[in-house]
Parts: structure tokens; sequence; C-alpha cells
């Protein structure tokens, strides 16, 4: 009789969990990636990139524009600044800002490393160094609002 029991304990577990995945297919896609988008399509003039994150906002769980560059300079040996081919770049973040936002999306605007050999190697070795560059990324992220950071330190060693 347990046996018994067990057995139409587990069949009617499954019949109930069947009788609700149906109404799990009808539902909203899942944010499942992740967009990088390169800086000359983050503009009013050129709103390609921005367009396109918006448009398919379901989909994303964040975006990762490339508005920024570690360049040499600064107590760090390297700092952080909007990148050089960007023209109008604190405008055409802020624009950028208010729609992604707008949308749902974190933005997590990437930083790509243009020291050149072995500066950015140099700066995270030093304890000091990091700290500061450390801080500076910090002071970047909560003066503008983004919702983190992404590293594109590829080519610094």
């Amino acid at each position: 009789m347990r046996r018994e029991l067990v057995g139409l304990f587990l069949v009617s577990t499954f019949l109930a969990g069947s009788l609700v995945a149906p109404g799990a297919a009808n539902a909203a896609p899942a944010r499942i990636a992740s967009g990088w988008m390169p800086y000359w399509v983050t503009s009013p003039s050129k709103p390609q990139g921005v367009n396109s994150a918006v448009a398919n906002a379901d989909l994303f769980t964040d975006v990762s524009p490339f508005w920024y560059s570690a360049l040499v300079g600064g107590p760090a040996g390297v700092q952080v600044k909007i990148n050089p081919n960007f023209g109008n770049g604190a405008a055409n973040i802020a624009w950028a800002m208010g729609q992604l936002k707008a949308a749902g999306l974190s933005v997590l605007p990437a930083i790509a490393d243009g020291t050149g050999k072995g500066k950015m190697a140099a700066a995270l070795a030093d304890p000091a160094k990091r700290a500061v560059h450390v801080a500076d990324i910090v002071n970047l992220v909560m003066a503008n609002g983004f919702d983190g950071i992404d590293l594109d330190y590829e080519v610094f060693a």
C-alpha cells in the first residue's frame, strides 16, 4: 500500500508540473545578451547602436558602449578619458544614457587600453598606482550613474 501511495504522489506531482509548463512557454523571452557598441554608433547623429539596443531591450541584460580609453598620464601613470575619436563625447554620452536607461538597460561602458605596450601592466603592478586607477574608475561610474564598467585591457602586458 505504501508503494502505491508513493507512486500516486509521484504521478500527481508530474501531472501538476506538466499543467504549469505550457504557461511558461508563452512568457516573454529571457534577457540573454550583453551588447558592445562602438562609439561611432552611439550619438544623436549616428544612433544605430543605441537604436538597436533600445529596439531589442527585451533581449539584452546590459550594453557596453566603447566611450572611454585608458591613456598615459595622471598620478597612476594611466588615466581614463573619453575616447578622443568620440567627438562631442560628454553630450553624446548623456543622450545615449537617457535612451538606454529609459529602455531599462544596464549600462556598463567599456574602457579600452590605449596606453601602449607595458604602460598598463606597470600601473597595475604598482599597488599605489593601481589603487589610484581603481579610484578613478569608481569615481567615473558613480559620477555618471553607470551600472558598472567593462575593462577591455587586452594588450596591457
